[in-house]
C-alpha cells in the first residue's frame, strides 16, 4: 500500500517553507521523491529553464527532466526511482506514478508536490 499523502493548506505550506528555509522563495529547497535530488529555483533557472516554466517545474517535477531538455551530456540524470548521482532524474509528478507525498491545497484545487530536504 502506498504511503499516505501530507495535506496542507497553501498558507500551511509557504508557513513552513519560510521556518525552514527563509523569506526567499529562490532558497526554498524541494527534495525529489523519486532520485531524491535537492533542488531550488536558482537551480532551475541556472539550467537555462524560463522564469514563466519554473514556478511550474519547481517540486512537481525533477531538475533532471530539465537538464536533459537544456544540456548536451545529461549523462549522470538518472532514470525514474534510481539513486540521485548528482544532477536528479526524469521523474515528474502527475503521470502514472504518481509519488509526490504532499497535497498542497489551493483555491484551483489539490496539487501534489514534492516535499521539503530534510533538516
Amino acid at each position: 500500500m502506498a504511503d499516505e499523502k501530507r495535506r496542507v493548506t497553501i498558507e500551511e505550506w509557504h508557513a513552513e517553507a519560510r521556518a525552514r528555509f527563509g523569506d526567499d522563495p529562490n532558497k526554498w529547497r524541494f527534495k525529489c521523491p523519486s532520485c531524491g535530488f535537492v533542488q531550488t529555483r536558482l537551480d532551475f533557472l541556472a539550467y537555462g529553464v524560463p522564469r514563466h516554466d519554473v514556478d511550474r517545474r519547481l517540486g512537481f517535477s525533477c531538475i533532471g527532466r530539465s537538464i536533459l531538455q537544456t544540456c548536451r551530456d545529461s549523462s549522470d540524470v538518472v532514470e525514474f526511482m534510481e539513486a540521485n548521482r548528482g544532477y536528479g532524474c526524469n521523474y515528474a509528478g502527475g503521470g502514472l506514478f504518481r509519488i509526490n507525498p504532499v497535497e498542497v491545497v489551493y483555491l484551483d484545487g489539490i496539487h501534489e508536490v514534492f516535499d521539503w530536504e530534510p533538516r
